[in-house]
Parts: structure tokens; sequence; C-alpha cells
């Protein structure tokens, strides 16, 4: 089995699929492993996605009907509203553990349980807990909606305002007998019932912070892994990895084509919108890394000598 680097681009309208040079099994290692590395971090940024979209479905919602402009002229449609609200509002709740169980399963299965970086999840996961009622809450509430009842149960609806206010009342989540013990002496010191939309407003900012400090765990082997992906792209052209049986086979035009950067156009952008623009790391295995894509961080002497041209 022998690997071959080959370039698909486009003229006068045909794909042609040129090959440039063969591969040596130890670069075709490092492709596979950087391709492997951004494509879990790739999915670990859809799971992030799919959490924000199902905040953003929720919040949507309850602007919608928060507004007294949207009629609640019935028992049926007021009812049918709170419903419509409590399925959006636990769609986040179990969107969120799995957001956390997710990250927690693939770091585990990457470095193993006793890694650093599974210590690490864990520390940020129990720094927020601690410091945030708001991400203690939602945490619990999937429980509370699978176990006990659904969670928004209050509308405060008053013909001098021109907002309506939905809320999850502090005496149903004491009356809970599962409670989390860390939970409940938050709840018991509420003055308010807790304001839904003032909760899911407060939960956009932690989780966007929560995926931030994430990131970071992983930063250097995904940033490493791009910039060495990348360098085998061209203008116009993609790249691809040839898989041949032998020389005979190949020339017949029988081969396997692998896609093994299919992920990198993906990471690029999901990096950009973690904010890693420029940056530089160190691990104490690999030493200093650094990322740069856009000349922002070093003077072109600095990066004479860091060999970053």
């Amino acid at each position: 089995m022998s690997y071959k680097l080959a370039y698909l681009r486009i003229e006068n309208g045909k794909k042609l699929l040129k090959v440039e040079k063969d591969i040596l099994l130890e670069d075709y290692n490092v492709i596979k492993e950087a391709n492997q590395v951004i494509g879990k971090f790739n999915v670990f940024c859809d799971y992030y996605y799919m959490l924000e979209q199902s905040l953003n479905d929720v919040l949507q919602y309850i602007l919608k009907v928060s507004d007294r402009n949207y009629k609640l002229d019935s028992p049926i449609k007021k009812h049918f509203t709170i419903m419509e609200l409590n399925r959006l509002f636990t769609n986040f709740t179990n969107m969120f553990n799995n957001y956390l169980s997710y990250y927690e399963v693939d770091i585990k299965d990457v470095f193993g349980e006793n890694s650093e970086e599974f210590k690490e999840i864990k520390k940020i996961e129990n720094n927020f807990f601690d410091n945030n009622f708001e991400y203690k809450l939602i945490y619990n509430l999937r429980n509370y909606s699978d176990h006990y009842k659904i969670p928004i149960t209050s509308l405060k609806d008053n013909a001098n305002n021109s907002k309506r206010y939905f809320y999850i009342t502090k005496d149903s989540l004491l009356d809970w007998k599962k409670i989390n013990k860390h939970l409940k002496p938050d709840i018991e010191s509420l003055d308010n019932d807790i304001d839904v939309l003032e909760l899911l407003n407060k939960m956009k900012k932690i989780i966007y912070e929560l995926h931030k400090k994430f990131a970071m765990i992983n930063n250097h082997d995904v940033l490493a892994s791009y910039t060495y992906l990348k360098k085998y792209f061209k203008i116009n052209e993609t790249p691809y990895i040839i898989e041949v049986k032998n020389e005979k086979e190949f020339k017949e035009g029988k081969f396997k084509i692998e896609t093994l950067f299919d992920e990198v156009g993906i990471v690029g952008y999901n990096i950009l919108n973690m904010g890693f623009i420029s940056y530089g790391s160190y691990k104490k295995d690999e030493g200093f890394f650094f990322f740069d894509p856009f000349n922002m961080m070093f003077t072109k002497e600095q990066k004479e000598k860091l060999k970053l041209e």
C-alpha cells in the first residue's frame, strides 16, 4: 500500500485530478492524525452550535409571547403557549447536558480519565457550577423536568405593563424531594420566583464563556493540526490523498481517494469564532507553538527567528 498527494482543480469547466507526489507513510499518518484532531474539535463545536441554537429558539419564542400584543385571549391558548415554552426550554436543558457529556467523554477517550486535560474539564465545570447560580439551576432542571414536572408554571400578565413575564417558581423547586443539596440553599435564599427571560439571557453569556474555556484545553493540538494541514492547500485547488495498492492498479485507474482535508475549512471557521486570531501556546512534550495566520502577532524578524516564514 502506498499514498500519493493529488490536487483537484477545474479547467474550462472540467474537473482534473493531478497527482503531485508520493506521500511517505510517516507523513500520511501525521495527516490522518491531524485530520482526526480537528474533526473531533469540529464535532465539539457542532454540539456548541446546537446548544446555542436551542437557546436562541427559546429566547425568540419567549420574546414573542412576552409582548402583550401577542394575545392570550383564552385559557386554551394560554395553556398551550406555556407548554410550547416548556418544550423549547427543556430542549435547551437537555442540549446543555448533552454538550457537557459529549466533551467529557471525548476528552476522556483521547487523553484518559486520569489525564491533566480531563482534570481541567472537571475543574472548569466545578468552577462554573459553584460560581454561577444559573449554571447550577439549568444543570439540575433536566432531572427536574424528566422526573418531576415542567419547570415554567407561572405567568404574570398585567394590563398596565407592555410585557408579560414567565417564571419558574421557588415553591415548585423546593417541593421537589430530589432537589440537589447544593442548589437548595440558593433557591431558599431567593426573594422572588425565577424570571425565565432573565435566566436565559444570563445563560447565553455563561455558555459562551464555558465554551471558550473548554476550547483552550486542546487548543495547542487543534491549532498545530490546522496549521500542518493548511500547508497542503493551494489557491483554487483541493488536496486529496490517493491510496494505491500497487503501481499496476494505479496506472489502470484503480485507487481509493481519501478525503482527509474536508475538516480544514470547517475548523478554520470554528477557530475564528473562538477568537484564536493569533496565539502562542506551550506543551511540555512539544514546546512552544505559534499560530499566526493573519500576520498579526509577530514582526518579520520574530517570524524568521521562530521559523514561521
